[in-house]
């Protein structure tokens, strides 16, 4: 899990949706106290009315660095359910997993 915090780390905190919350309110005139008392209600609110701010661009972005996490995440839990598997044979069992969830 270590080399998976390790990539995700790696992402710019726009491309992630949790972490364009948290990286503006570092950088917005609000200041990090508005926050700190925050609902998750409220919590959620605000972050729905700053993705409705973004464009189609930034949402469609922050879509696949989701999906790019996730998918990574998946590897590594292949890996260690898998641990002689080689490259091409994590992406086999990636691939199926995804037909498995998609319901194909």
């Amino acid at each position: 899990m270590a080399s998976v915090a390790r990539r995700v780390c790696k992402l710019n905190a726009p491309a992630v949706a949790g972490l364009v919350f948290l990286d503006q309110m570092n950088h917005n005139d609000y200041g990090y106290n508005r926050f700190q008392n925050m609902t998750p209600q409220a919590a959620l609110d605000e972050q729905i009315e700053r993705y409705r701010r973004m464009t189609g661009e930034q949402r469609l972005a922050i879509a696949l660095a989701l999906h790019q996490m996730s998918c990574d995440i998946a590897r590594e839990g292949i890996r260690r359910q898998h641990p002689d598997a080689d490259e091409s044979q994590v992406e086999r069992f990636l691939r199926e997993r995804l037909e498995l969830a998609r319901g194909a």
